[in-house]
This record gives structure tokens, sequence and C-alpha cells, in this order.
């Protein structure tokens, strides 16, 4: 990526009938960064796994050489400045599992369960 960010492609599976090639679930809060730019600034450097789900949170991150293989998520408070350098993140992750005939309604819309291992 432009931040220098390696992040590695999973094989194709199949959910619920339908192929797709999975990537890793990052979710960048909008109190993290709101433009690419500013996600370059902030985020610089590592990689992350596949299988692996990464949640940032807070104006005051600075990732720098991540090496993530499993689930982290990364939370600063407002006015707290937080500097992650060359840390490595091996875990069981979180599995995202096809549940569609769950009986909550919101597990069936979606299509799966979140199981946090770690």
């Amino acid at each position: 990526t432009a931040s220098g960010v390696s992040i590695e492609r999973a094989e194709p599976v199949s959910k619920l009938g339908i192929p797709v090639t999975l990537m890793p679930a990052v979710v960048l809060e909008p109190s993290f960064a709101l433009t690419s730019n500013e996600i370059r600034e902030k985020f610089k450097g590592g990689k992350i796994s596949s299988r692996s789900t990464l949640v940032v949170d807070g104006a005051g991150v600075e990732i720098e050489d991540l090496d993530l293989d499993g689930a982290l998520v990364i939370k600063a408070s407002p006015g707290v400045t937080l500097s992650v350098k060359g840390l490595k993140v091996q875990n069981k992750g979180w599995e995202f599992a096809d549940d569609a005939s769950a009986p909550e309604e919101e597990i069936r819309i979606r299509g799966y369960r979140v199981t946090k291992g770690e």
C-alpha cells in the first residue's frame, strides 16, 4: 500500500454460496483518520496477515512496523498520544463463522457470527 503496509490476500472461499477472496478485517475509526493522507501519516510499514482483525480508534494513535497475525484492538482516549512501534502480535484472532440460520436477526442478516479468540 501507499503507507508501506503489506496486506496478505487469502485463498478464495465460499460464503453462503458466493465465492469471495477475503482480506483482513481492518476498522479505522473516524477518530483515527478521515483521509488517505492521514492514514499514510499515522500508519507506516509492517504487515497484516489475511486472517487478522485490526481495530484502531483515537486521534493520537500512530503505528509503525506492526506485524499482525491475529486480532488487535488499539484505543486511545481523546488527548492521549499512543505510539505503537515494531509490535509483533500473534494470537488466535477472531473467527467469522457462517451462521445464516441464527435466532438473532442481526446475525441472520449479515450471515456470520464473530467469535473473539484473544
